[in-house]
This record gives C-alpha cells, structure tokens and sequence, in this order.
C-alpha cells in the first residue's frame, strides 16, 4: 500500500496543466494550517492544487528513465503506468477543484509516532461541498487505517489517533511558517516548510549524527549541531512554464549561513565523488562522468547575509538526471542482485531442508521445494522480470557426502554480457562472482555431475 504522502505527491503532479491567475497570500496559508500543527510537527507541504503543468516533469521523468538503460519491456511497462496515473491523476483533481478546494497541506509530525505521522489539512472555503470532499479524500486515508473528518471549516485526512489528539490541541504560534512559505516566490505548485518549535529543535540536535569533520569543516560552528544553522527552511517546486526548484535556509545569522552553505557544498562535492566511483566501472555509466561536475555547480548554494539559497531551473534538473541516472541504474542493479542473492540464498536452505528430510537426497527440481517445505513461489522468480521463466537453474547434487562443499547447486541464468553471476553452492554460501571465477566452477560442477562411462 502505498503511504499518504506519496499517494497525494502522485496525484498533484499528475494533475492537468491548469493555472489560477492570483497567488495566494503566505500570511493566509500559514493562518489555515496553524491551528491544525501539533508541537511535533516538522514539515509542512503546501499543494496548490490549480498550480500543475506536468509537461516539463514528464519530460525530466521520460528522459531519466531512458537513460538507465532499463530492458525496453520494462521502460514501455513504466511508461504506461506513469501515463494510466496521469489519467487518474487529472480525474481526481478535476473533481477536487470543482467542489472549490484549491489548498492541500500535508504535516509530517513526530508526535504521532510510531504510528504513520502524516495527516492532512484541506480548508473549506464558503463554496466547497464537504461531502463531496469527504468521499474523494476517504480513500488517501484507507492504507493508513485512517478517517476523513469534518471539522468545521477544515477536513482532516490522516489516522484516527492522530485526528483525536488535534482536538485537545493547543498550537504554537509559529511566526516563520508565513515567511517560510513566503521565501521561495509566487507560482508554485509545492511549498515545504520546515518551522521546527524549539522543543523539536532540541530533540534534533540529540538525534542528529555528528558531521565528519571533512564536511563540518573548520571553526566553532563544525561543533555545533546542524539544526543550530537553521531558523527555518522554506522550498517550491514550480511545474510551469518550466520545471524549477527554488530553497531558502534561514539562519540565526551571516556566520551560521556561511557555514551551512560550506557544510551542503561539501557533502555536494563528496557526493559527486561517490557518483563517480559507483559508475566508473562501467563503460555503460562511465559516459555520464563529464556531467558530474556540471550536477555539483548546479547544486553548489549561494549565502546572502543570513540565508544560504539554492536555485535548480529546467536545464539544470534535467542535468540532474541525466547524472543520476546511471547511478541509479548502478544502484538499482546491485539492489537486485542483492535480492538475487536472497532468493539463492533461501533455496539452499529449502534444499538442506528438504535433504535433512529424505534421508541426504535433494530434491529432483525447484518446483519440489513449494510443494513440500513450503517455499514461497516468490523466491523462485526473478527480481527484475517475474515473468520470465527459469531464472534459476538448480544442479541437484549427488547424496549424502559425495559431492564436494565448493560444488554449485544453483545459479541466477546470466545475461550474456552480464559481467557477474550470482552462484550458491553446497556449503550453503552465496555469492555474486565474477563471469571468468562462474565458468570455471561451473565447469567443474558439471564435470562432477556428469556420469562417468
């Protein structure tokens, strides 16, 4: 199921290309959700939801996609998925707008914890249905366990004991939530504030890790926690005409914001090393190297008195992902190697459950595995692709003590120009090898298994 948060992100960024004219006051923003902010409330996104034109996302979204290389069944899969979302996205913020809401606020809130910490905040202007909003709101609450409520001029979507707590609430005044809304400009479609009371202020400098000292840097401020360098953090998103990216951190003063700003270009640019190594080694992502260092000047922040700003246009983003792209296709494909290795992993426990039962005989196939020791069907299929059949090949080893531990008992099918194969053997170890070590052990399996004349 799939959070609040990222449900309600889904829908107003698949929303049609339709526009108010008015931008509406920070002042007036901050005075609706206020009342609803909890003392652990940390975040606060606002969605205009008359305020997205998806053009320039898809296109960031279409171009990062092809350039992971992904097999074509798997990008033409995701690309009808990402357009069936933008059919029900338009439908249900058609139907939204035309009950009169415009106003969305998503709070993430500690307070709420370990439950799911995320509720939702709609104002209600004098034209509004609330019935009509009530029912299209329901079902963003459902794989919470949660409720839409009614309360006076405000719908509430979130968990019910969340909603039950705001009624005895006693907000805070939190006078930087207007400026922070405020900071990043007029025309966007998402606002984020991060207005932390000074209790959760408290509570993040004991949580948070200390910083290296190759990113803290130099000087009293590298000993200070670094939610001491931040007052309040406002950001947007602007989806038209073009995709924009606007930050503003707010420090108590030019000293902490000089040296937040060195903090953040530090971590940018060590970032940017980790990229390089991830896809050095592979001539497939090698390629987008270049760019990196185009991604870290893009990235690197400005200090103007007692704020540190970052500024991301289209050709920047789209930079961005032309970057992180082959690291994502890098990580993405140790992520399912790992969960390759899982599933080899499993069945050769399921293989020793099942010898340790038949008195030191394997099993004839893989298959036998589900039915008799109740290995999930899962297991045997691949991480990429389910649909493809046999992606694990099984060599049944001899019985009892005759075959050696080094033997392989089964091996995910490699790609022919896969420069690694995933391998489990007899002692019940897992490992991800390289193609030349894979064929010679192979081949010695083989000979092993092959009846002698």
């Amino acid at each position: 199921m799939r959070p609040l948060l990222s449900t309600l992100l889904t829908l107003l960024l698949l929303a049609p290309s339709a526009r108010s004219a008015d931008n509406p006051d920070p002042a007036a923003l901050a005075a609706a959700v206020q009342p609803h902010l909890d003392d652990g409330a940390l975040l606060v996104l606002h969605a205009d939801l008359t305020r997205a034109d998806l053009t320039a996302l898809h296109k960031t979204l279409d171009d990062t996609f092809r350039r992971m290389n992904l097999p074509k069944a798997e990008t033409d899969q995701i690309s009808q998925q990402l357009a069936g979302g933008m059919a029900v996205g338009r439908q249900w913020i058609a139907d939204v707008t035309k009950t009169g809401a415009r106003d969305v606020f998503v709070v993430l809130s500690a307070e709420h914890l370990p439950q799911p910490p995320i509720y939702l905040v709609i104002p209600l202007p004098q034209t509004a249905d609330p019935a009509a909003l009530t029912n299209l709101f329901t079902p963003l609450a459902q794989p919470l366990d949660g409720v839409a409520e009614v309360r006076g001029r405000t719908l509430l979507v979130g968990p019910k004991p969340a909603l039950d707590r705001l009624k005895t609430l006693k907000p805070q005044p939190r006078p930087d939530l207007a400026k922070a809304l405020e900071s990043a400009g007029p025309d966007a479609a998402l606002r984020l504030a991060f207005v932390p009371t000074a209790d959760a202020r408290k509570v993040l400098a004991e949580m948070l890790p200390a910083l290296p000292p190759a990113i803290a840097g130099d000087g009293p401020e590298a000993r200070e926690p670094v939610i001491n360098h931040v007052r309040w953090l406002g950001a947007a998103v602007k989806l038209a005409p073009d995709l924009s990216l606007r930050a503003v951190v707010q420090s108590p003063d030019p000293r902490r914001a000089a040296a937040l700003a060195g903090i953040v270009n530090r971590l940018v640019a060590a970032t940017g090393d980790e990229v390089r190594r991830w896809i050095a080694h592979d001539d497939k992502t090698k390629a987008a190297i270049p760019m990196i260092e185009q991604a870290v000047k893009a990235l690197t922040t400005k200090t103007e008195g007692d704020r540190v700003t970052l500024d991301l246009a289209g050709e920047q983003m789209l930079t961005l992902s032309a970057v992180l792209a082959p690291a994502l296709a890098k990580q993405r494909e140790r992520a399912l190697a790992q969960r390759s290795m899982s599933n080899v992993r499993q069945i050769l426990i399921g293989c020793a459950i099942y010898a340790n039962e038949n008195k030191g005989q394997y099993p004839p196939d893989l298959q036998t595995l589900i039915k008799t020791i109740e290995l999930p069907p899962a297991t045997l299929q691949h991480p990429a692709d389910p649909a493809r059949k046999n992606p694990y090949v099984y060599l049944r080893p001899a019985a009892g003590d005759a075959a050696p531990l080094d033997q392989i008992v089964v091996y995910e099918r490699p790609d022919p120009n896969s420069p690694t194969v995933t391998a489990g053997f007899l002692d019940g170890r897992a490992e991800l090898m390289p193609r030349e070590a894979f064929d010679k052990a192979l081949a010695a399996t083989q000979a092993r298994n092959t009846p002698k004349p």
